[in-house]
């Protein structure tokens, strides 16, 4: 993971204004120079954060493929034509066919392979714009 910009130390600058050292005074352009600087980081900060959020979610549907593939291969030796137990409605358990089982199973991996496919889409997005915002790096 690359390191952040780090914040300009805007704070410095205030202490300025109590002193009587005219010649160490910011500049107006320092000043707004600064000022851009900070919000710049502000902005890498922030898209790194979306960036690192990204990437847990992307590695949360990556785990929930690999369990709902370790599902279908157990699901697959079982006898057509059995049934088996499966929560319903997320309370309750009932028996079902095997192959409404299987036809969930694959079902719900499509799904999680559809948005891991958005999200992967979605992160090397973010970190090509972080990439972009570096790259522009704060004067």
């Amino acid at each position: 993971m690359a390191t952040s910009v780090r914040p300009v130390d805007y704070a410095r600058w205030d202490n300025f204004a109590d002193s009587d050292e005219e010649e160490e005074r910011p500049t107006q352009a320092e000043r707004i120079s600064a000022h851009i600087d900070l919000e710049h980081t502000q902005r890498v900060n922030e898209q790194e954060d979306e960036l690192a959020a990204a990437r847990a979610q992307l590695a949360a549907l990556r785990q929930q493929r690999k369990a709902l593939d370790e599902a279908t291969r157990a699901q697959s030796s079982t006898a057509v034509g059995s049934s088996q137990w499966m929560l319903i409605g997320g309370s309750s358990f009932a028996r079902v066919p095997s192959q409404k089982v299987a036809q969930t199973l694959a079902n719900e991996q499509r799904k999680v392979i559809d948005a891991i496919r958005e999200l992967e889409v979605s992160v090397n997005r973010l970190s090509a714009q972080v990439k972009r915002l570096r790259s522009r790096g704060a004067t």
